[in-house]
């Protein structure tokens, strides 16, 4: 397990309910590419393709996998990948802070003719998972598409992202799709949308 180093006010930062979400400012964005983004898992999707039964069915299937033991990943878009979305305001960006420091944040993109919201990364620094940040940032999102007339929102993720899965299933998200070879590491991405 990764120690994180010891915060000036402990108390702030166990209080998530102190988290200020706010649009990206330029000093922000190289407190993003500072978080630990990489994950831990002990289970993955695995993707099952189906004998063809003639020309006229094509089978997938996702299950998950339970590993033997817990494995890091590392985060699927490295920091030069991230700063081009950002760069050229490709992505609007939301930060999540508690007191002075980023723990997390959304990018996302609205994609007008396909009526929908797409959502690049969203990212917990891995010492302030699992106290409802990531909610939290899907929430923020959800009003940053609302405030513009969306209603849909698509997440990816890799397959090799359990804990990702579990919390768009969490939030009440849908399996719409994947694409092979996705990343530039070649990972699978699976695709989740999300109505509000």
């Amino acid at each position: 397990m990764m120690e994180h180093p010891p915060m000036a006010d402990e108390q702030t930062y166990r209080d998530v309910s102190a988290l200020l979400i706010h649009p990206a400012e330029l000093d922000d964005i190289a407190a993003c590419l500072a978080l630990d983004r990489s994950y831990t898992t002990n289970e993955v999707w695995q993707m099952v393709l189906e004998p063809r039964q003639g020309l006229a069915t094509l089978g997938v299937r996702f299950h998950a996998v339970r590993l033997t033991r817990e494995v890091r990943h590392p985060y699927p878009r490295p920091d030069e990948e991230l700063r081009a979305l950002w760069q050229h305001d490709i992505s609007d960006v939301l930060v999540a802070r508690l007191g002075d420091e980023v723990v997390g944040f959304v990018d996302m993109r609205a994609l007008v003719d396909r009526g929908c919201v797409w959502v690049h990364n969203l990212v917990v620094h891995a010492p302030f998972r699992r106290r409802g940040i990531g909610r939290q940032l899907v929430e923020a999102a959800a009003e940053w598409g609302r405030e513009r007339g969306f209603r849909r929102f698509i997440f990816e993720t890799p397959t090799k992202n359990g804990g990702a899965f579990q919390f768009f299933f969490a939030i009440g998200a849908e399996f719409t799709g994947f694409q092979d070879r996705y990343y530039s590491n070649q990972d699978i991405a699976v695709f989740f949308e999300y109505r509000v």
